[in-house]
């Protein structure tokens, strides 16, 4: 005889339901407004170039991170990469 199995909601729908439709094309328009964010750019900066883009990418995840209860952790992970004839390796 089959065991019954619970009958489980599909979370996705709700999720994508609550989604405001302007927020993305704000968040690149953000991004965007950085200027350049070529990985040689302005690091200081606070309103131009990959620095300043990497801050507010950072702190925009840190408060969808705060929801969350632990379960998303916002760390930046950085390296250097050595360029030879114009190209990364």
């Amino acid at each position: 005889m089959p065991v019954p199995q619970e009958a489980t909601t599909d979370p996705i729908p709700a999720l994508l339901g609550a989604i405001d439709p302007s927020r993305p094309k704000a968040d690149v328009e953000r991004l965007a407004g950085f200027g350049t964010r070529h990985t040689l750019s302005d690091t200081t900066s606070d309103t131009r170039g990959i620095g300043a883009a990497r801050r507010w990418l950072a702190s925009e995840l840190g408060t969808i991170a705060k929801s969350t209860g632990g379960r998303l952790q916002v760390r930046e992970q950085r390296f250097t990469a050595s360029v030879r004839g114009g190209e990364a390796e």
